[in-house]
């Protein structure tokens, strides 16, 4: 008998597990991907690293700050010089975009070092795993899986609770809420340009731009702290996507910074598209859902526990609030076991 089961090694379930062995539980950590991370993603070209997934930490959020100083990772200032473009329908203006009071920063060698980094501390992992129920047995739970099944007292959904509530059996009113959460990314494309050189920056222009024109909505250079390898990104809402997307990037970065800014190559991370990210349905969330405190009522008789970044309240859709709410749970559950 385990004393936990997680469901997901995304930052939140990783963070559970290295807590709760340390504390030396019994802890079996389950992943449907082959890779741990979940959204944290980094497309590796050569020795660069470009984020698919979650891209900046900020200053001000201590447990993410502090954990990247614990796993001896180092931060830069990833804001390049240079003059902001702002598209609309009739042409661009240029001048300086509205940022965060607050300084951002981002991981070298990309935000999947991070929970590459955490997933050497934490131990044995169940890959390719499924979860397809959760069953409440009054003084446990079993979680069945693709796999078999698995026996603990507590389980942790390291998951966005609509994913839970729609992929996973699971016979609690509390569900009825998760299904309706919003889960952070799964409408959202993520797209890479990669480049030679920054040449945007020799027009003077900063890489970072806002379009009310689209299909990407926002832009920001993706460069290495040294250049060595250059990029920009951008977000593309789903409604936006369309057929031909990678064209009409190409077409828009033109629109933004000019006929050179020509990608050798326009990758495309449709979060939408991964089934252990989105469910797939399209009933519509209820935005009011993000971040309830609802979300931190334990359902199955107070032992199925969530912690995904949807869940937290101090930092929610952030790396950040995965981290916070993962603690907080785990602390909980430490005084149960």
């Amino acid at each position: 008998m385990n004393d936990v089961i997680i469901i997901g090694a995304g930052i939140s379930g990783l963070i559970a597990a290295r807590q709760l062995r340390a504390a030396n539980k019994q802890v079996v950590l389950l992943e449907g991907r082959p890779r741990t991370g979940g959204r944290a993603l980094s497309l590796r070209i050569g020795d660069g690293a470009f984020d698919l997934g979650p891209t900046w930490v900020w200053a001000s959020e201590t447990q993410v700050m502090g954990l990247v100083d614990e796993l001896g990772l180092t931060l830069f200032d990833g804001r390049k010089p240079g003059a902001d473009v702002y598209q609309t329908a009739t042409g661009n203006q240029h001048g300086r975009l509205p940022t965060s009071s607050v300084a951002e920063h981002r991981i070298d060698g990309g935000t999947q070092r991070l929970t590459d980094a955490l997933t050497q501390t934490v131990g044995a992992v169940e890959f390719d795993c499924v979860a397809t129920a959760i069953t409440d047995h009054s003084t446990h739970l079993s979680v069945t899986t693709n796999r078999g099944e698995f026996l603990g007292k507590h389980v942790i959904a390291a998951l966005p609770p609509r994913l839970l509530a729609r992929s996973i059996q699971v016979d609690d009113p509390l569900t009825q809420i998760w299904r309706r959460v919003p889960t952070w990314m799964a409408d959202i494309a993520k797209v890479v340009a990669v480049f030679d050189a920054p040449v945007w920056r020799s027009a003077g222009l900063s890489g970072r731009a806002a379009s009310a024109v689209g299909p990407m909505v926002e832009v920001h250079d993706l460069s290495s702290r040294d250049d060595a390898h250059t990029a920009l990104f951008g977000f593309v809402p789903r409604t936006l996507a369309g057929a031909d997307l990678e064209q009409r990037v190409r077409t828009q970065l033109h629109q933004l910074f000019g006929p050179k800014t020509t990608p050798t190559a326009v990758h495309i991370q449709a979060w939408w598209t991964e089934r252990l990210t989105h469910t797939g349905d399209t009933e519509a969330a209820d935005q009011t859902l993000f971040a309830h405190p609802s979300l931190h009522k334990p359902a199955l008789g107070g032992r199925l526990h969530l912690t995904s970044c949807e869940t937290s309240t101090v930092s929610p859709g952030h790396l950040n609030g995965a981290i916070e709410r993962s603690l907080t749970v785990t602390q909980q559950l430490l005084s149960l076991l």
